[in-house]
């Protein structure tokens, strides 16, 4: 019976935490490498940016804090974004594409007929700060000291940039789902928009299988459930 208990305890456990939203916690210390969090991959790698008239190759990565993809300049030094008077398209980073709204990028995870699941990868102040020579900080200090301290200035970031206090911050994952460059948080009222003649397909599955908007392997399911 003991066996039993711990088993179903277990149980619980493994279906409580992929229920969860994915989240990644890590604490910045003092004098560190603020690009060493604020950045997905951990190298920068050669990407192609797709444009509607041109694509450029270009040094590349994902900052999860300004949510949007990134090149950096010949000497490895400032980062900025990718502007051009021609609508990108995408970015492709190793075997990851990224596609956008206009302001966030997204990782694709499924692709069909032009509609897009993907991730909403975002990074968050989450615990107390605490400033270098000053003693402890509250939460909403940490997060205008952080703002600040992540600001791009004149449309460039410095990547030599160091944290001045220690502090926690959250990697979370989210889903999206859209098409033509128009994304929103993947649910029930979002997917009858991007399938308005599958409405009740999508209301019967979600309730069936018991679909978690915030769970990969749900997100995925009831995409490939309605594309197929």
């Amino acid at each position: 019976m003991k066996r039993l208990l711990t088993l179903t305890a277990m149980l619980v456990l493994t279906i409580l935490s992929a229920s969860a939203q994915q989240t990644e916690k890590f604490t910045i210390k003092v004098e560190e490498p603020l690009s060493k969090y604020l950045y997905l991959y951990e190298d920068w790698q050669t990407g192609i940016a797709e444009f509607e008239s041109n694509r450029n190759e270009l040094k590349v990565n994902y900052n999860a804090y300004f949510q949007r993809v990134q090149y950096v300049d010949k000497n490895d030094i400032y980062a900025y974004d990718i502007v051009s008077t021609s609508p990108l398209l995408y970015v492709t980073i190793g075997e990851d594409k990224w596609v956008n709204d206009g302001k966030k990028h997204y990782r694709v995870v499924r692709e069909k007929d032009g509609i897009y699941l993907a991730e909403a990868i975002t990074l968050h102040t989450v615990d107390k700060a605490m400033d270098a020579g000053y003693g402890a900080t509250s939460s909403t200090s940490a997060i205008s000291s952080t703002n600040s301290m992540f600001n791009m200035n004149s449309g460039f970031m410095d990547l030599r940039q160091v944290s001045t206090m220690e502090f926690m911050m959250e990697r979370r994952i989210n889903y999206v789902i859209g098409k033509d460059g128009d994304f929103n948080s993947l649910s029930t009222k979002n997917l009858n928009k991007v399938f308005p003649d599958k409405k009740n397909d999508i209301r019967d599955f979600v309730k069936k299988e018991k679909i978690d908007f915030n769970v990969r392997e749900d997100a995925i399911r009831i995409f490939e459930f309605l594309t197929e």
